[in-house]
């Protein structure tokens, strides 16, 4: 009794609550031992995570980039090329704005430069750049690579946050009847 304690609780979709209080004792509820909590006086809002992800499971490529280092003068230049003919299939899991997963056989080390092609329609054919974080096992084989974005144009980002934030363009015709 009396101990301080954080309570963090998550519900579907990622929203989180927290608050801390003192433990006021123990009881049994319906045959189970249950934990008793004070009143709080504030509840906080927890993120779980810093975007807003969205299931894709869709297969994707995935590009290598190495990071050449060569003296120029009495300056050290750093350049990096695209390995088109390593690039390795794998499946997007998920997507936001800062980041995705992507399971695949031979995943990239973690610490390693990747650059990511996909599309979310026909039209929509998108290549961003990203750092992998971790890489998590995933059996069988193979592993589940978690990428920070780290380079995309602006017109990317927004049909990301379309895409993930499920924002619908106008279509050209609805506009113009819609301005009448």
């Amino acid at each position: 009794r009396g101990i301080r304690i954080k309570v963090v609780f998550y519900q579907e979709g990622g929203k989180g609550y927290s608050f801390v209080s003192k433990v006021g004792g123990y009881e049994t509820v319906r045959s189970r031992a249950a934990l008793l909590f004070k009143h709080a006086k504030t509840m906080g809002r927890e993120q779980q995570r810093r975007h807003k992800r969205h299931i894709v499971e869709r297969p994707r490529f995935v590009f290598p980039i190495a990071v050449n280092e060569f003296k120029s003068g009495k300056q050290r230049v750093k350049r990096a090329a695209v390995r088109t003919q390593q690039r390795a299939l794998g499946t997007l899991i998920d997507i936001s704005a800062g980041g995705a997963a992507i399971r695949g056989v031979t995943p990239v080390g973690a610490g390693r430069l990747v650059k990511v092609e996909f599309e979310f329609s026909r039209s929509e054919r998108l290549a961003v750049f990203g750092k992998v974080r971790r890489v998590r096992p995933h059996p069988p084989r193979g592993g589940v690579m978690h990428l920070q974005f780290t380079r995309m144009s602006r017109r990317h980002l927004n049909q990301i946050h379309r895409y993930v934030y499920e924002f619908q363009a106008t279509p050209p015709a609805q506009r113009r009847v819609a301005a009448l």
